[in-house]
């Protein structure tokens, strides 16, 4: 209902002011921050995948970029 939607997170606002106060390295270090979140349990869902990847791109990541920020972490730790 309406509480919900007065609680709900607006992307557009979140992402303009990430815009605004971060230079490219840190809207990726960012997007990367959301990824490990998004596997906090193990793996990440789909909602959780396409949250993230419409956060990058709202702030200017290509699919090539979040892709590869996926991957990265992905990867097995040394």
């Amino acid at each position: 209902g309406e509480v919900a939607g007065n609680q709900a997170v607006d992307l557009l606002n979140l992402t303009e002011v990430l815009q605004r106060g971060l230079d490219e390295a840190g809207r990726r270090a960012f997007v990367a921050c959301l990824i490990e979140m998004t596997r906090a349990d193990g793996a990440s869902s789909e909602l959780e995948d396409v949250l993230v990847w419409r956060v990058g791109t709202l702030l200017g990541l290509d699919d090539a970029a979040i892709a590869a920020l996926r991957e990265a972490r992905s990867a097995p730790s040394a």
